[in-house]
């Protein structure tokens, strides 16, 4: 299970699988990153449309069966998935952790394990959050948001060390990765070096603004 992350992306439509996370910061110097939509690219969207009274989304979830029959175990953690992912953009964290243990319980995923620990550190639960991140990128060792995330929660717990090391994970993942590269300056930073986290965030720049011209480049090539 392959999932990607990023910088925050704007939410599509109601129907459409949630493409966000919901930012948490246990301190002032933690960056969260946020899933892309990558994940959900296999189901189609107002694929678990669920018409129902307003305040009973969370028993229409649980016992969603809007084609009338059993869905597949896939498709129900993925709808319990969808719907803590909206809870948590609400910063109805308490909630949303029912729904991402549920769809845990039927289908363990890297996406669900994401969630879970963003919200658990969100409810400054780092320990917890700590344990679900690792199983995420274990499930899922290219998704860099979980390695930011778990950079953020290490960073709240005091352990800056192994923060750098999740950042530059995610940074080898995704070189441009915003987050982590601010939760990498930081840390370094914490650490005393202060020198090396203003040399992180000049990189940081300098990349971006390769990137930024090169685009300019191809934007002018004819077609």
């Amino acid at each position: 299970e392959k999932l990607t992350g990023g910088c925050i992306h704007p939410l599509r439509s109601l129907t459409s699988p949630p493409s966000y996370v919901t930012p948490v910061e246990p301190s002032s110097t933690c960056q969260f990153a946020v899933l892309g939509c990558e994940e959900f690219h296999d189901v189609g969207p107002g694929a678990f449309d669920i018409d129902c009274p307003e305040g009973e989304e969370d028993s229409a979830v649980a016992n969603a069966n809007p084609c009338g029959h059993n869905q597949a175990p896939r498709r129900i953690a993925f709808l319990h998935t969808q719907w803590a992912f909206f809870l948590q953009k609400a910063n109805h964290h308490e909630r949303a952790l029912e729904h991402f243990y549920k769809a845990i319980q039927i289908r363990p995923s890297g996406n669900a394990y994401f969630g879970l620990g963003t919200s658990l550190a969100a409810l400054r639960r780092r320990t917890e959050a700590q344990q679900a991140l690792e199983k995420a990128i274990k499930i899922a060792p290219y998704m860099s948001a979980g390695y930011v995330n778990l950079a953020s929660v290490q960073m709240s717990m005091g352990d800056f060390k192994d923060a750098v090391d999740s950042c530059n994970k995610a940074l080898q993942i995704e070189p441009a990765m915003r987050e982590a590269v601010m939760n990498l300056s930081n840390a370094r930073r914490m650490m005393g070096q202060r020198s090396l986290a203003i040399q992180t965030l000049w990189e940081h720049v300098m990349l971006v603004h390769s990137e930024d011209e090169n685009d300019a480049d191809l934007a002018k090539m004819p077609v």
